[in-house]
């Protein structure tokens, strides 16, 4: 009879087990449970936002595979649905353009820099975003970091035009929406004009000294605005940060005016124009003598808005030496008599020089040298002493336009002649053309005003590389693409990015040739994966093989990187990219123990504090040991505190906490980037193992995250697709 009834006590057991698993995972709250998993009630955070990318910890963080933290699948939620809808995924890709101008609608001088600072308002705070300044056109673009786009939402552009000022521009934009409109200055150009003239009312020909304009930038007032919420999750046990990031910038001054030296400075009958900032804080200066032009030095500071500026009289008085004496020197303004060219504001356009017109502004002492190399996009050249290793001299690249892909093939530099000096070199692209170095013999260079030529061709193969289809969520996220040399030995100036266009990645590049026509290659290549924010996630590392470089040869290589992480993006409710988001990835079997130690935590009233002295090498020992005997893991509770340690109440508790530091996984944790996608391609997930996502967004209580997910990890990349979660109020 007792035997009969065995199947039935089984029966009621294993109820009575699951119901007590079930109890378990109420402990953490209906929250984390339910359809939704919806928000947790968070305080307002001070902190400054930290930025950065998710940081690799998975080579610190010790081993701790317990069966008392094991769980099977039955005893687990099942896989969250993934949702992959592409317009969602993708990020926002408004536009919006700024012309600046002056007060009269008037176009601003082509030598003034334009610069501009750009960010999105979101939830009572801001995010820095990528505006583009085309310099020649005085025209501001709100594109984004890599040109992609904005996402949807309010903004705030601070522009800034040196001495004529700048201002303030808030706009909002919807998802698509092009925005184009002309923004004006306080102040403007005004081009004023001095004459010359004797005693007698004859123009002055000739000046000793040029006159010349100088205004400071005239500076926008800042805004105060936080930077965003602080990091909430905390770092693991013995675990110390040391990434740093450091974001500068300064400012710079005007000036206006023909440039002073010894030679004389002719007139036009007797006038000299220079432009001035209207409106703005400037100073005249005219050196004269009294002794010498009957006239004293010239000092004025103001906003010039007088209409006696439009034609000045300046009355002087030269000796006949002074007169005799100009007339001798060569003009320094043959071309400019008067500085005429300011009446042109497109005249002060920058001018690329002829690296063969030496001319007459040669410095005396200097003489020129020109490199002359293939005409290769992108093409780099590196001149150095091959006794000292260091840079000869900066050498610039001539080019037969500002387009970059016109190309010249020319590169030129001054350098201080009277001395024997051993050049070297070498080309770079900065992607895959790099060659090895070349010398020339010991040799003395020219005299002081002669140019002398090198030239060296190679052996080159232009192709280009291309990347395939990444997934979903990635191809959303992706924008730019950067190859590099995977060979830390040798020297780089900088690897080239390319940016996604409507045929995926593509870079332009070439590699040189040996003497048999064959590629050079002495290492792997190096891909980077890069999205609209400023963080970028390395991706691997690529043999070449002879099967790319047949496929160079054909002009085309197209890359199937094997890549491996995890990816998602977070919007909230009403489709918005979710900034800040926080998240911790732990394996399933580690739940049941989470949760009971978070309901400890959350519910009695303590907290985590572990002992400063508690090392990474410590634990590792301490948990080891532990699973080999099986007994004795005393040695934790010093570290732990003697509250938390009877709180816990068993083992395997314990030991969650003294690995963790925390009821989360802090060896794991993530950071999405400003517009919502969390990319760790770092993270080593084991293809069909289960794992946990927590996510917090709104949530300021690390005890109450806003979203669980359980997944079931894949081949390479484990794309999660859209997850929608609250969105962070702000104050």
């Amino acid at each position: 009879m007792a035997r009969d009834r065995l199947p039935l006590v089984a029966v009621t057991l294993l109820a009575i087990t699951a119901g007590l698993i079930f109890l378990i995972f109420l402990e953490g709250g209906p929250d984390l449970l339910d359809a939704g998993r919806g928000p947790g009630v968070a305080e307002e955070a001070t902190q400054p936002l930290e930025t950065g990318g998710p940081r690799r910890r998975s080579e610190l963080r010790p081993v701790l595979e317990s069966p008392a933290t094991e769980a099977t699948d039955p005893d687990l939620p099942p896989d969250d649905p993934i949702e992959y809808p592409a317009e969602a995924l993708f990020s926002g890709d408004a536009r919006a353009t700024f012309e600046i101008r002056d007060a009269h609608d008037r176009p601003l001088p082509a030598e003034i820099e334009l610069r501009a600072w750009l960010h999105r308002l979101e939830s009572g705070t801001r995010i820095h975003e990528g505006v583009r300044v085309d310099q020649e056109r005085k025209t501001l673009h709100c594109v984004g970091e890599v040109g992609s786009g904005l996402e949807p939402g309010r903004y705030a552009l601070r522009y800034q035009a040196g001495p004529y000022g700048g201002g303030w521009k808030d706009f909002e934009l919807g998802r698509g929406q092009l925005l184009s409109e002309c923004l004006r200055v306080a102040t403007w150009s005004r081009v004023i004009k001095l004459r010359f003239v004797d005693r007698d009312g004859r123009p002055i020909p000739r000046l000793a000294v040029a006159p010349s304009y100088s205004a400071s930038d005239l500076r926008v007032p800042d805004r105060k605005l936080p930077d965003g919420p602080g990091l909430l999750l905390r770092e693991p046990p013995g675990y110390v940060e040391t990434d740093n990031i450091f974001i500068g910038g300064g400012g710079s001054g005007g000036s206006f005016g023909a440039r002073r030296g010894s030679r004389a400075w002719a007139t036009q009958d007797g006038c000299w124009f220079l432009r001035v900032v209207a409106g703005g804080e400037g100073k005249l200066h005219v050196s004269l003598s009294a002794g010498r032009d009957g006239c004293g030095p010239i000092d004025v500071s103001g906003a010039f808005l007088e209409p006696d500026w439009d034609d000045h009289l300046v009355v002087l008085d030269p000796t006949e030496t002074q007169r005799s004496r100009l007339a001798r020197f060569t003009l320094a303004n043959a071309e400019d008599p008067g500085n005429q060219s300011v009446l042109d504001l497109r005249t002060k356009s920058a001018r690329e020089p002829d690296p063969l017109d030496f001319g007459t502004e040669t410095p005396v002492g200097w003489s020129r040298v020109v490199f002359r190399g293939p005409e290769i996009p992108h093409l780099a050249l590196d001149v150095h002493e091959p006794d000292f290793g260091s840079s000869v001299s900066h050498f610039e690249r001539r080019y037969r336009d500002r387009a970059e892909q016109e190309v010249e093939g020319v590169w030129y530099s001054d350098i201080a002649v009277g001395r024997d000096l051993d050049l070297a070199w070498s080309w770079d692209d900065g992607a895959l053309l790099r060659t090895t170095t070349r010398k020339r013999g010991r040799s003395e260079l020219p005299a002081s005003g002669q140019l002398q030529e090198i030239e060296d061709r190679f052996g080159h193969l232009p192709f280009a590389v291309r990347l395939g289809s990444l997934g979903p969520t990635l191809d959303a996220w992706a924008r730019g693409l950067t190859l590099d040399w995977a060979d830390e030995e040798r020297y780089r100036p900088g690897p080239r990015r390319a940016l996604r266009d409507d045929d995926g990645f593509r870079i332009e590049t070439a590699v040189p040739l040996d003497e048999n026509g064959r590629p050079l290659f002495r290492a792997r290549l190096e891909l980077t994966l890069s999205g609209d924010a400023r963080w970028s996630r390395r991706s691997a590392a690529i043999a070449w093989t002879a099967a790319m470089s047949e496929a160079a040869r054909r002009g085309l290589v197209e890359l199937e990187p094997e890549l491996s992480g995890l990816a998602l993006r977070a919007l909230d409710e009403e489709g918005r990219a979710l900034p800040w988001v926080e998240a911790s990835l732990m394996e399933a079997s580690s739940l049941p123990v989470a949760l009971r130690v978070r309901s400890i935590l959350a519910e009695g009233g303590v907290d985590v504090s572990l002992e400063t002295g508690f090392l990474v090498d410590d634990l590792d020992r301490i948990a080891l040991s532990a699973l080999r005997v099986g007994s004795d893991i005393s040695g934790l509770e010093r570290h732990v505190g003697e509250k938390l340690w009877q709180a816990l109440g068993d083992d395997a508790a314990r030991l969650h906490v003294g690995h963790n530091g925390a009821w989360y996984d802090p060896w794991r944790k993530m950071r999405g980037d400003d517009r919502g996608y969390i990319i760790d391609l770092g993270e080593r997930l084991v293809p069909g193992r289960r794992y946990v996502l927590w996510l917090w967004s709104r949530s300021r209580d690390v005890n109450r995250p806003d979203r669980m997910l359980v997944f079931t990890a894949r081949e390479g990349v484990t794309d999660l697709g859209l997850v929608r979660l609250p969105r962070w109020p702000g104050p």
